[in-house]
């Protein structure tokens, strides 16, 4: 099946990249397909994380587990955790600049052809935004919610 995906950077500019992908794909082969159309560093670590409707995290997939019997992104097929009923996703790259991205599943269609970036909005800026984390994640929610709905 092909999943079409919108990734907005969380910044003050809209960077946005429409992708297509398969979604038996693992979330190894999506990380490194986001570093090309974003144009990131191939060198830094990164994590997904799945999260409830109203975008709280719910639990981490890095790129490398330290634990034993820990998920991966090498162990991970996107359609596991990404899916009509659970659409979001946060992509957190480079943990000192953390760069954090949604991910939201747009649709699903029937047939795969081969990933492609089929639109492109904004530039990366050179610096990522600053990220205030705090305990109040209604902030971040509105925003998103304001500006891309």
């Amino acid at each position: 099946m092909k999943y079409n995906i919108r990734i907005i950077l969380e910044s003050k500019e809209d960077v946005i990249r429409d992708i297509e992908i398969n979604s038996n794909c693992l979330l190894s082969e999506l990380h490194f397909f986001l570093i090309e159309c974003f144009e990131l560093n191939k060198n830094e670590l990164a994590s997904f994380y799945t999260t409830n409707n109203e975008l709280e995290i719910i639990n981490e997939i890095p790129l490398i587990s330290f634990e034993k019997r820990s998920s991966n992104m090498d162990n991970t097929n996107l359609e596991l955790i990404l899916d009509e009923g659970n659409n979001n996703l946060i992509y957190v790259y480079d943990y000192m600049k953390m760069w954090r991205f949604l991910i939201q599943l747009k649709s699903i269609e029937e047939n795969f052809d081969f990933k492609k970036c089929t639109n492109k909005i904004g530039e990366m800026p050179k610096d990522a935004p600053e990220i205030n984390f705090s305990e109040d994640q209604n902030e971040y929610e509105e925003g998103i919610e304001d500006e891309y709905y």
